[in-house]
């Protein structure tokens, strides 16, 4: 899917058929790390403080502050107000959560993809695309239709298509909290993946769509919507 990014209005609306993703680049952003940190709870500046590289502790820092400030922005709320939940495998949801909001968050290298839907599951995923042994990870976490797929193709075709799908297989199980555990639960075809085709998923008999995001040359991303019937607005985030 061909993306326009818009810049946000002063108003930050949502209704039930359209799921909106936000776009944000840490190069700028990270420059006011301070601003973003002050708006965390405690137990995420703990968090952020776990990790050892510097670059992953920035990025946790602003991807989280920026979550706040987009999702409090819908909600009317002070960026610090939020609280969150967490599945058991790590999925945040909203703790007070009237509105009825979804949400997801992925990033990769420089770049932060958010998912806001009402009423909806949701999940994202982005990778940057990047020499990899793919046929060894697809032979151990795909099916075996996708892994002779990948084999039949060359050089860089073979790793963007292996991204494609990893992506897709990501933003679903990142919806439903499954985690990495179930990829090799999830069947998808290259084609019908970027025709947004009705996602098949083998012993689940909810409808889930799911739609590659075109993000260019370097970068696969994948969003996948709970229902059938939405259409997607895309905003980029401002400093």
């Amino acid at each position: 899917m061909n993306l326009i990014w818009n810049f946000p209005s002063t108003e930050y609306n949502l209704v039930p058929d359209e799921v909106q993703v936000w776009l944000a680049e840490f190069g700028e952003l990270s420059e006011k790390l301070h601003e973003f940190k002050q708006i965390l709870s405690p137990d995420e500046r703990e968090r952020a403080n776990r990790y050892r590289q510097q670059r992953d502790h920035v990025r946790f820092i602003v991807a989280r502050g920026v979550l706040r400030i987009i999702l409090a922005s819908y909600l009317g709320l002070s960026p610090p107000e939020l609280e969150f939940n967490y599945s058991e495998r790590g999925k945040p949801k909203l703790k007070k959560n009237v509105t009825e909001i979804e949400f997801n968050v992925s990033h990769s290298e420089d770049k932060a993809l958010f998912a806001i839907a009402l009423n909806r599951q949701v999940g994202i995923d982005i990778e940057l695309i990047r020499p990899m042994e793919v046929l060894q990870l697809a032979k151990r976490f795909f099916r075996e239709s996708e892994y002779l797929f990948l084999s039949a193709l060359e050089g860089r075709e073979k790793v963007r298509a292996f991204f494609q799908l990893w992506t897709a297989k990501e933003a679903y199980l990142k919806a439903t909290g499954e985690g990495l555990a179930g990829l090799e639960t999830v069947e998808i075809s290259l084609s019908e993946l970027e025709s947004m085709q009705k996602l098949v998923v083998q012993g689940k008999g909810c409808s889930w769509m799911l739609q590659s995001l075109d993000l260019g040359n370097n970068y696969c991303a994948a969003i996948a919507v709970e229902g059938e019937e939405y259409k997607i607005k895309c905003w980029q985030f401002l400093s």
